[in-house]
């Protein structure tokens, strides 16, 4: 990517922060649904969409603007968009902002990221699934890479990194490093990767049905427990593309505690790869996801 493109799109993240990062009041809400709408309207409608991109929202009403306007920008056009909204009542705020700006909505009021994963997938139609968060921003071309990458057949899943707009300067160190690792382990071996971003993933729709799908008692690492199924030895599954690179509020490990958060995700991990299911509800609470 040139670097002219790259400033283009930082400065593009930071308009997409302003825009729909915050509390509105009803007017504001109204002038903003109304031109997300307006972009999608001057999308494509597929029949038959190659690519689904969907959003797990639980709560996101102070976020999810600034995500759908990023994923209302996207230069690929073939594709469709699922927000499930779980875990909360029947037409709450962060199903009526994304209904109000033209996306359609699956309501599912249990709660849990890998139901609302699995939901997702089982009702996408495209045959790649691509997965992203609601307190999420993307470069234009994020899905249009997506595509590119997975032209190719042998590929069967794979992520972008991620990086934090946190104000604190922990939170934002963490994701530098854990971008770094994930670098790293890539190039060894892909086999080393212990962890993939959820919210800058992608895969076939046909392996992960086979592979039995996600697991709705994980609750950390959802992504990886599958694509563990699905990955095929000396396949890249981290792809460090610029424009597979997703912003992300960082919000959860702000809660938590970046320093916190990073070790819980280190035990996780290691649980994992010792077969288990990883940490339970009580130890990574699914109401700050």
């Amino acid at each position: 990517m040139r670097a002219k493109d790259t400033l283009g799109e930082w400065a593009r993240m930071r308009e997409l922060e302003r825009f729909g990062v915050g509390n509105f009041s009803d007017e504001e809400i109204v002038e903003k649904t109304t031109y997300i709408r307006s972009l999608m309207e001057g999308r494509a409608v597929p029949a038959h969409p190659s690519i689904s991109v969907v959003l797990p929202a639980h709560n996101e009403a102070k976020y999810i603007l600034a995500t759908l306007r990023s994923l209302a920008e996207q230069t690929y056009q073939n594709c469709e968009f699922i927000i499930v909204s779980n875990g909360e009542p029947k037409d709450n705020q962060t199903e009526r902002l994304a209904l109000m700006s033209g996306f359609r909505v699956i309501h599912d009021p249990i709660g849990g990221i890998s139901r609302a994963r699995q939901t997702g997938l089982e009702a996408a139609r495209g045959e790649i699934v691509v997965t992203t968060d609601a307190d999420t921003v993307h470069h234009s071309r994020w899905i249009e890479r997506i595509s590119e990458i997975m032209s190719d057949r042998n590929i069967p899943c794979g992520a972008g990194l991620w990086r934090s707009n946190s104000p604190l300067a922990s939170v934002r160190l963490i994701f530098a490093w854990i971008a770094l690792t994930h670098r790293v382990k890539s190039v060894l071996n892909p086999k080393f990767v212990t962890g993939v971003s959820e919210a800058a993933s992608f895969y076939r729709r046909e392996l992960a049905i086979a592979a039995g799908g996600y697991d709705p008692s994980v609750k950390l690492s959802e992504g990886l427990m599958m694509y563990r199924k699905m990955r095929k030895p000396g396949v890249p599954i981290i792809f460090t593309d610029e424009e597979l690179v997703i912003t992300t509020s960082g919000r959860r490990q702000e809660s938590q505690g970046a320093f916190r958060w990073f070790w819980l995700g280190f035990w996780n991990a290691g649980l994992q790869l010792l077969g288990k299911k990883g940490v339970s509800e009580e130890a990574y609470p699914h109401h700050i996801r």
